[in-house]
Formats: C-alpha cells, structure tokens, sequence
C-alpha cells in the first residue's frame, strides 16, 4: 500500500526510526511545529496540504497512476481542534484518535490518562521538541502568546485576561516528564530539561515512550476504538466524548 503522511515536525526523528522498517510506502511531509500556536493557522496548512495532494499538484509528493495513494495518514492528535474541518474529496484521512500528539509517543490513551491522573501538573517534553527549540517555559512564550492574542484580538482587555490564563496555566506545572524513544540520542535534550526544572524546583521523570500507536498508524491498522477513517467527501469533526473525533458529511 501507499499512504502519505502529513506529521508535525516535533515527531519527525520517531516517524524516521518507523518508517525504514516499514512494510508500505509512506511518503512524508513534515509540517512546521510552531503552527501549533495558532490552530486555525496549522487547520488551514494542513487542508492546503490536502488539496494539493488531491489535485496531483503537490511538490512534496511523488504520484503516479501506477501508484495510487490509498490514503492519507494525519500524525496529529485534534490538536486545539487543529485538524477539526479537514476533508479530501480524493482519498481516506486517517487519523488517530487522541487529544494531542503526547497519546502518540506514549503509545495510548490510556496510558497518557493513566500519567495524567497520577501526575496532573507535568509537562512533556522529547528530543524532537528540543530540537525545535521548542522548550518555551520562560518570557519568550508570553511574549509570543501576548503578540499572537493581540494581532487575533486588538483589544487589550480581551489580551490581558488570556495571559493571566497562560500564567495561571505554568504555574501549574510541577514536573516535567521526558518521553524517552529507544534508539534515539536525547542525552541532549535531558541536560536541558533538567536545566529548566532545576531553575523551577520541578520533579524531572523520564518516561519511556512507545511507537504501537504510530506503528498501527503508519502499518495501516486502524482499529475503529483508536483510528477514525474519514471517507472522501466527509471531515473531520470533534465528538465531544470518548471518542475524540468523527466523520460527518460535508
């Protein structure tokens, strides 16, 4: 089979140390990280992506008659709702069902629920993030958090009251758990980890992480409880219980 994959970068050395093993074709498109900061931004370049790939136009994918894409894989969880609204009147999307992208590097639901109960403060971090620069607990995320609200919003009341809820939001944070894939290097990106939670006073976890939930995504086993397939013409639409998403007529 063949399948393209359009995967925020922050996952890209995990989607990497799969895919070589991996027994269909995959072609990959790494979408920028950052566009998590304004979901409605990262809806519109993922759906752009889409498009492109159903008209046969997109420069990131090689097509050919004799090798038709069976469908197309989303590595995103809803994300903010990130990927509520996107469609492909061409092929399937799939995509797993999970809140955000942490469900995918710890394997399931489950477990991540299971984490969350025990450790309801933490913050998760990995090598893919690190390398990103995406380690943001400091004045630089609420100086860009602050500009992203104002440039949405103009209005300075309306700015005020969503940066006392991103500060009462870190001060939260009590742990920083790093999820730890095997074979990839993160000696790295724990001594930065362990930096920033040492100048907080945080507990620092590393946690082990598991590739079966992208393992299934990418082996094209999508078991109905953890996968929503979204026919061509349907989108994806956010359920509003435990099943995260659905697929609902256009």
């Amino acid at each position: 089979m063949r399948f393209k994959l359009l995967c925020c970068k922050a996952l890209q050395r995990e989607v990497a140390s799969l895919i070589y093993a991996c027994p269909h074709v995959i072609d990959v498109t790494m979408v920028r990280q950052r566009l998590h900061d304004t979901p409605k931004q990262l809806m519109l370049a993922l759906q752009q992506e889409i498009d492109a790939v159903d008209s046969g136009d997109d420069v990131h994918t090689d097509q050919h008659e004799s090798r038709p894409i069976d469908a197309i894989l989303l590595g995103y969880g809803l994300c903010s709702n990130a990927i509520a609204g996107l469609s492909s009147s061409k092929y399937p999307l799939v995509a797993p069902r999970a809140h955000d992208c942490i469900t995918l590097l710890m394997g399931s639901r489950a477990q991540y629920d299971e984490d969350f109960r025990i450790h309801s403060g933490t913050y998760y971090y990995t090598r893919g993030w690190y390398d990103l620069g995406a380690l943001f607990l400091d004045d630089d995320l609420l100086r860009r958090k602050r500009q992203q609200y104002m440039d949405r919003f103009q209005d300075e009341d309306t700015v005020e009251y969503l940066m006392d809820v991103e500060r009462d939001m870190l001060r939260n944070y009590r742990r920083m758990a790093h999820i730890s894939w095997p074979n990839i290097p993160d000696d790295e990106s724990i001594r930065s980890a362990q930096k920033t939670v040492g100048a907080k006073g945080w507990r620092f976890d590393r946690y082990p992480g598991n590739d079966r939930l992208l393992r299934q995504l990418l082996w094209g086993q999508w078991d109905d409880g953890e996968f929503l397939v979204v026919p061509p013409g349907q989108r994806i639409a956010p359920s509003y219980d435990d099943r995260i998403i659905k697929a609902v007529a256009e």
